[in-house]
């Protein structure tokens, strides 16, 4: 009965993204609308919230939203916590997004999801918290020399990441970077994977497919928006586990999570909350969309069934 109002439901799907001409959108509207779905997309800039004894109102440009039936955040931590906090109104007035408000909001901040991480015993590259470059030496005296990463907790597409050469080169980053009060983590580069990563899709907790990225010449990151390539991958069942996992533990019900090689194994690099998939598309086949938009469809269907069971 469950899969037969699958396809009869018909949704309201409010996209929410600052570019509507990408196409991660225009896929998913192509999608949405062959299977007789509404498609909206929202900048969530244009949204406004008031709150009060009464309550939590939510307006866009100006006027009353008029709802949705499941809200679909594709926005970057550029967006910053107005966006967050539409998201969470869209939720307290019972519109489920995918993903929430609360996952989105721990996986683009890499401390608190490396936290997360580690304590579900997830396998990370040795990374440090510090503030200044004594604090590094120090910590890393009986490390061995050579290249780092160092990263700021909120980026996304290779934004806020940087490669450092040397100890010397980490600890002069460090320096700056306090002296603008800007937390950073310091990760070690993992030479057996330098400039590759494996770029794997999770959706609703099965690993939807995978692709080998590899990063530009001159380049160490191998994000597609900076000019890196993609080629189909096939994962074995440990990076499959591993990724399902990743999204899991950090409650995305759809995210990119990046694995890389390491002398030790397989390690997990980061998660995002709202992947691109053109160059998965583009380089296997795989219909993202319309496995995206399926899931939109029983996330709502169970919606109604569970609201149903509780009003009998």
């Amino acid at each position: 009965m469950a899969r037969q109002a699958h396809n009869t439901v018909r949704m309201k799907i409010i996209s929410l993204s600052r570019k509507s001409d990408l196409h991660s959108t225009r896929r998913l509207r192509a999608a949405a609308e062959a299977r007789g779905h509404q498609w909206s997309v929202e900048d969530p800039h244009d949204f406004q919230i008031e709150f009060s004894c009464s309550g939590t109102l939510l307006y866009c440009r100006g006027e009353p939203f008029t709802g949705g039936s499941v809200a679909l955040p594709r926005f970057g931590p550029t967006v910053g916590e107005h966006g967050l906090a539409v998201v969470r109104a869209m939720e307290q007035a019972g519109i489920p997004a995918v993903n929430s408000a609360a996952a989105i909001e721990t996986a683009r901040d890499k401390l608190r999801s490396f936290q997360r991480l580690i304590a579900a015993e997830i396998p990370l590259p040795r990374t440090w918290l510090v503030r200044t470059s004594g604090e590094f030496r120090k910590l890393t005296s009986g490390w061995p020399s050579g290249r780092y990463v160092v990263k700021l907790p909120l980026g996304a597409q290779g934004i806020g990441v940087m490669l450092a050469e040397s100890r010397a080169a980490v600890e002069s980053i460090l320096d700056t970077m306090w002296g603008l009060q800007n937390t950073v983590l310091v990760q070690e580069f993992l030479e057996a994977s330098a400039g590759r990563d494996l770029r794997v899709l999770v959706l609703g907790g099965q690993a939807l497919g995978a692709i080998r990225r590899t990063a530009p010449p001159g380049e160490f990151r191998s994000n597609l928006h900076r000019g890196g390539c993609a080629q189909p991958a096939k994962l074995s069942g440990f990076e499959s586990s591993l990724a399902v996992q990743v999204a899991t533990v950090l409650g995305l019900d759809f995210a990119g999570v990046d694995l890389a090689e390491s002398e030790k194994g397989i390690m997990v690099l980061e998660a995002n909350a709202a992947p691109g998939f053109q160059g998965i598309e583009s380089a296997s086949g795989l219909d993202v969309a319309g496995h995206l938009i399926k899931f939109l469809e029983e996330k709502v269907c169970q919606r109604g069934i569970m609201q149903d069971e509780r009003r009998g």
